[in-house]
């Protein structure tokens, strides 16, 4: 064929040489247009939590004396002993499901800043709220949506963003948690990990208690039904375990995680990473410049070749 011949590296730079001026505008119109999108991104801020599962298992008394009477335990709802790591990743999981950010939204009314937002007014320490989701003045929802979605973002639509917001990691080996949330304002970040870490631990303190309740409850039950002096005063042990349980949960703000590092105001962004998109943007324009310098010279031959491969 006419235009085939041997693309090797000599022919190539020569190549790229003469089209020099195409690559460098080619590759300054990609990094500048990285760079406008890089300042036009609004600052993220992340504030973390270090917290630490809390060792508050029952005294060794109560354990042996649900281990004596391990069945009837059981079926109060008793455990002989306490994982306590296990707990914890209930509480993670629990923490992550849309039940718990039901209520946290209903609690703080978190939808507007979650879901309305669209950056920060750090001179004003003011949340910038996006006027075609969210009319300020009226109070209102204003975004226009296709149904079956609704101006006001529902549960289900809501809940995906708050898990993308939401930073948790756990050490395997130490059982250090992380707890975060990024927000355009630093303050709203540290304040809804407080908030989190808080409500956690009250959620699983009021189960906790609830499930003791219950306990007691049916241990009073077979309290009256035995005549058996020794296994009533067994099963009153049992109520005393159920009754510390309650005592310990109702005196103990941090009752399942104890924070060894509270969350801050952080003052550095951690998104968008704009050197990075700058230079990705400068890597992207140059493949395509050269690409297209490719294309440009050897369209004939790449023509040719698929009419024939067709």
């Amino acid at each position: 064929m006419v235009y085939q011949k041997d693309l090797d590296i000599k022919t190539l730079f020569l190549l790229f040489w003469r089209e020099k001026l195409k690559i460098i505008f080619i590759t300054f119109i990609f990094s500048l247009a990285g760079v406008l999108v890089a300042l036009s991104l609004p600052n993220i801020y992340k504030s973390e939590a270090v917290i630490v599962q809390v060792e508050n298992d029952t005294s060794e008394m109560s354990k042996i004396m649900s281990g004596q009477l391990g069945g009837l335990a059981q079926m109060a709802g008793i455990k002989a002993t306490s994982n306590r790591e296990y707990t914890s990743l209930i509480a993670i999981e629990i923490l992550k499901s849309r039940k718990f950010f039901e209520e946290f939204s209903n609690k703080y009314n978190v939808l507007i800043p979650l879901m309305a937002s669209n950056g920060w007014n750090e001179s004003e320490n003011k949340l910038i709220i996006d006027d075609e989701i969210y009319d300020v003045n009226n109070k209102k929802w204003v975004r226009e949506v296709e149904p079956p979605k609704k101006p006001q973002p529902s549960i289900n639509e809501s809940h995906p963003v708050f898990l993308e917001h939401l930073l948790i990691s756990r050490d395997k080996v130490t059982g250090v948690i992380r707890i975060g949330f990024k927000h355009y304002s630093p303050y709203i970040a540290q304040e809804w990990t407080t908030l989190i870490v808080s409500d956690i631990n009250q959620k699983m303190k009021n189960q906790d208690v609830e499930k003791a309740e219950l306990s007691i409850e049916y241990l009073k039950k077979e309290i009256n039904n035995t005549q058996f002096s020794e296994l009533k005063t067994s099963l009153y042990s049992l109520v005393q375990q159920q009754v510390q349980t309650i005592m310990l949960a109702e005196a103990s703000p941090e009752y399942l995680f104890k924070t060894i590092d509270p969350a801050i105001v952080p003052e550095l962004k951690i998104e968008p990473k704009r050197p990075m998109i700058a230079i990705m943007s400068f890597i992207i324009g140059f493949l395509a410049s050269i690409i297209f310098v490719i294309i440009i010279r050897y369209k004939d031959l790449i023509i040719n070749s698929l009419a024939e491969n067709d």
